[in-house]
């Protein structure tokens, strides 16, 4: 589990290291347990009850989606908005999705090539002037298999001083392409999490379409899909956007707001903001189910989700922005107080998500419940 739970964490996601990585170990949540012939019904209830006790003892705040084919089991909110204690979360309220995000710019992508603005395999260098790989294509970037260092982070502080207040998406390829970080693997060769990819994927889509990466997954994904609590939220947006959550760190009883910092004006390998109801349409975007409008072709929803083969002939579990395992789809994510969770079960239709925006280190405690939860006992891991 705890594989899974790091997935989403490359130099961006560092912060969220400690918690997710002692979460699933430590003793910070009490244990759930479940009686061997509870119907699924009282697991839920059993398992509500569990997350209002964990809220209680300031050890949880967020919110918990367990659905099945699009009808939540369980879709509950515990806390509040902000580190004030004075707005409580509510079925509108857009939790940072930290590298969960990967995802919705995997489908801008596509969304992209389904214009035939962009081509998968083609090389970066077609559509960004100066881009230092030659060999480096999108899918390349969409696979974690680019060779590329995952620097952006580093640069972006060395060269602060020129890059003024906020850091933008358009800068991370101009730092590639000013002071090009000599590859560690030739392109498809190694799996390697780089959040330098999918910023450097957010400045494809401004120059392929034209618009902000906020405007086009707007306009293109939110909504198309009715998802109408999310949007992509950072430094440099300038639309209102009331039910955003606020991140903050919870110790106890005192809460420390986590404000966003000035490299906080990227997009792609985070950003994207969306409520828990929000969530279960994107669930059914992935299903293709008869609700959801088909914003893309099938062959291109079956491309997202078929992980890649190397170029030594070994597997690779990445696929666009998504971790494909044996009986799950999923990804993590953990940057200021956000540490979230998506999967989906595409056997019988479930996924769980979970969104605290209070840097808890009970993520993993609680991921280990919603599974048992959902699926018994045994399910845990």
């Amino acid at each position: 589990m705890l594989k899974n739970l790091l997935v989403g964490l490359g130099i961006a996601g560092a912060v969220a290291v400690l918690g997710l990585v002692l979460a699933a170990r430590s003793a910070a949540a009490p244990p759930f347990e479940v009686e061997p012939r509870a119907t699924e019904a009282e697991r839920l209830q059993s398992f509500d009850l569990w997350l209002a006790e964990l809220h209680q003892d300031n050890k949880f705040n967020g919110g918990v989606l367990i659905a099945r084919e699009g009808e939540p089991l369980l879709m509950k909110s515990y806390g509040f908005a902000d580190a004030s204690a004075e707005r409580p979360l509510a079925e509108d309220s857009a939790f940072r999705l930290a590298s969960v995000s990967k995802q919705f710019t995997a489908t801008a992508i596509l969304l992209l090539v389904q214009d035939q603005a962009l081509r998968l395999d083609v090389p970066v260098a077609t559509y960004l002037e100066g881009f230092p790989y030659p060999d480096v294509t999108i899918t390349h970037l969409l696979q974690q298999t680019s060779g590329i260092p995952d620097v952006y982070l580093t640069r972006a502080e060395k060269e602060k001083e020129h890059l003024g207040d906020v850091l933008r998406v358009q800068d991370v390829p101009k730092l590639l392409i000013e002071d090009p970080p000599e590859p560690f693997a030739a392109p498809g060769a190694v799996y390697a999490y780089s959040n330098t990819n999918y910023v450097t994927l957010a400045a494809l889509v401004e120059v392929a379409s034209g618009l902000s990466f906020e405007e086009f997954t707007t306009q293109r994904i939110f909504q198309p899909l009715g998802m109408k609590d999310s949007r992509v939220w950072n430094l440099v947006s300038e639309v209102p956007f009331p039910n955003r959550v606020r991140d903050f760190q919870q110790r106890g009883r005192k809460r420390k707001p986590l404000d966003p910092t000035w490299i906080d004006g990227v997009a792609g390998d985070g950003a994207v903001h969306t409520s828990l109801r929000d969530l279960l349409r994107w669930d059914a975007f992935w299903r293709q189910n008869d609700d959801s409008p088909r914003i893309l072709s099938p062959e291109l929803l079956a491309a997202a989700q078929e992980p890649p083969t190397l170029t030594d002939g070994s597997s690779s579990t990445y696929a666009f922005g998504l971790e494909v395992l044996e009986d799950r789809i999923e990804h993590s994510g953990g940057w200021l107080g956000a540490r979230t969770y998506f999967a989906r079960y595409p056997a019988d239709g479930t996924c769980i998500a979970i969104l605290d925006n209070s840097a808890s280190e009970t993520t993993g405690a609680v991921l280990a419940a919603a599974r048992k939860a959902l699926r018994g006992p045994e399910a845990g891991s």
